[in-house]
């Protein structure tokens, strides 16, 4: 065999589906994992956006060649369960991810109105799974961890907990979800590198969130001392 042939990398074209009710972090979870960014400013999602992201995973193959998966991933509006349009955002959908926050036991709650409106709309929902993301607020929780293991047990689906904030395990998750879609196992070493927890960006965020209290400080006492000479 020649190194033209082993080095061959195949493209396959993958569409995944995120839902959910508004300001669960739908939009940051998939901007983090196409651009690694975080915008804090929320902006409901209005119909339905769509990215596109490529990523390499290896191939079942033992040779070891490697393939090229072309993501499409559509960002549905949280309002959009009612929407006449949202059995076209499902159409050919490869995956469907639902995503909750979990400091918002409602967002949670709703997941079943989501799958019930899917049923209605597939015949044979897609590879599925659910995001519980804003991990980074563990402490505000308003989901009881037996009541995640509940629903996922009853409706078979992949579980995972991010925060689109500091980027943990936002690569990690879709990337597994992917591999297990194409039918290739990752190793242990390639799950960790996708896994990278987004320290810097948290430390960056922290510090920008002080110096703007800082500065905040210093021009309200600027103020206070003013209206004293005054």
């Amino acid at each position: 065999m020649s190194d033209s042939e082993e080095d061959e990398t195949t493209v396959q074209h993958v569409n995944i589906v995120f839902i959910g009710e508004p300001n669960v972090g739908k939009t940051s979870l998939i901007r983090r994992f196409c651009y690694e960014d975080f915008l804090r400013q929320y902006t409901p999602t209005t119909g339905a956006d769509f990215y596109i992201k490529r990523i390499m995973l290896p191939t079942a193959n033992p040779i070891g060649n490697k393939q090229e998966i072309v993501l499409k991933l559509t960002d549905i509006g949280g309002k959009e369960r009612k929407a006449h349009m949202l059995d076209k955002y499902l159409f050919k959908a490869d995956m469907i991810v639902l995503v909750y926050d979990i400091t918002n036991a409602e967002s949670f709650e709703n997941m079943c109105a989501w799958i019930d409106t899917i049923g209605s709309l597939i015949t044979s929902p897609p590879l599925s799974a659910i995001i519980g993301n804003k991990c980074d607020l563990e402490h505000q929780r308003g989901v009881r961890l037996d009541r995640t293991r509940q629903f996922v047990k009853e409706n078979g689906f992949y579980n995972y907990l991010t925060s689109a904030k500091t980027g943990e395990a936002t690569n990690s998750c879709i990337v597994e979800l992917v591999a297990k879609y194409v039918g290739v196992p990752l190793t242990k070493l390639q799950k960790e590198e996708n896994a990278v927890l987004k320290v810097e960006l948290h430390v960056a965020d922290k510090l920008a969130e002080s110096v703007a209290r800082r500065k905040a400080h210093e021009q309200q006492t600027k103020s206070s001392t003013v209206c004293l000479i005054q």
